[in-house]
């Protein structure tokens, strides 16, 4: 964690150009349709290192062999997810078409929900004032309805019932009593902590903002929401540079990712994640002073 953080404060004290900004940007894009490929061959057996097919763990799902180069399904289709907006950008519609394959190939609804969201927030943020609040409007009263829709045909995977767990075991816990709900179990204890107590298979909460504050306690998940929560009221309402947006998306779609899978925790997702703060906080600093 401290690692990261300097990580993204040694990003944030630099100052990047336009053409160093399209660069990353870009070779994000090309890491994404290199991705699409491998993993649109996967789907159609032409790996030939895939050798799980006699793996029951691995091939507990219809999509088990897409994993590309995350080693699972859910991950390679959500990085596809969250870069996708960047081919619309240049207008690489070719591009587009394999990322939406790869993404079909990867049968993740993770990666299914966070697409759906990118493209929303492009929309949101290529409208006006007026037609934001409409969208805002629109979105709360047609979420519920959306969400019953689709309900039956999701597919938690066991989530739903180890986040209840979880929830009970921040309000009620069994050990360390009334410190565990304001300072947590300590920081990585879930792993060992949560599998051992519920005699679960799971290592991750598939949730990392509960993960989170099983591991720390209410009072730093607190302080934590308000940092977040600030940042993202920055960068939606304040960026007015393109590509800067289209990194912001990318942000939001992986902050959102993290309520149904363990984003943070992927040292690709991480690391991402870090150079695109780092980068807009750079941008903000140059802002303020022209």
């Amino acid at each position: 964690m401290w690692i990261l953080f300097l990580f993204t404060s040694s990003i944030a004290s630099l100052k990047f150009s336009n053409i160093q900004i399209t660069r990353f940007l870009k070779v994000v894009m090309w890491v994404g349709i290199i991705q699409a490929i491998y993993m649109i061959g996967q789907r159609l057996g032409l790996d030939p290192w895939q050798q799980l097919s006699n793996d029951p763990n691995a091939a507990y799902t219809t999509s088990w062999k897409v994993s590309g180069t995350f080693t699972h399904p859910t991950f390679s289709g959500l990085f596809l997810a969250v870069v996708i907006p960047l081919t619309f950008l240049y207008k690489k519609f070719w591009a587009m078409i394999l990322m939406f394959l790869g993404i079909i190939s990867a049968n993740s609804q993770v990666a299914y929900g966070v697409t759906v969201a990118c493209s929303l927030l492009l929309i949101f943020w290529n409208c006006n004032h007026k037609q934001r609040f409409f969208i805002v409007i629109n979105s709360v009263i047609l979420t519920p309805i959306i969400i019953k829709l689709i309900w039956p045909f999701v597919n938690d995977s066991g989530r739903f019932e180890t986040w209840r767990l979880i929830i009970n075991d921040i309000l009620h816990p069994q050990i360390i009593k009334f410190s565990a709900v304001l300072c947590g179990y300590g920081f990585g204890f879930y792993k060992y902590i949560f599998p051992t107590l519920h005699k679960s298979i799971f290592d991750y909460a598939h949730n990392d903002y509960l993960q989170f504050i099983f591991d720390v306690g209410i009072f730093p998940f607190i302080l934590f929401s308000i940092i977040v929560f600030n940042f993202l009221k920055y960068i939606i309402f304040t960026l007015k540079d393109k590509e800067c947006i289209f990194m912001a998306v990318i942000l939001i779609g992986l902050f959102s990712s993290a309520f149904f899978t363990f984003t943070w925790q992927m040292e690709p997702f991480k690391f991402l994640g870090a150079i695109i703060i780092g980068i807009l906080y750079s941008r903000n600093k140059v802002d303020s002073t022209t």
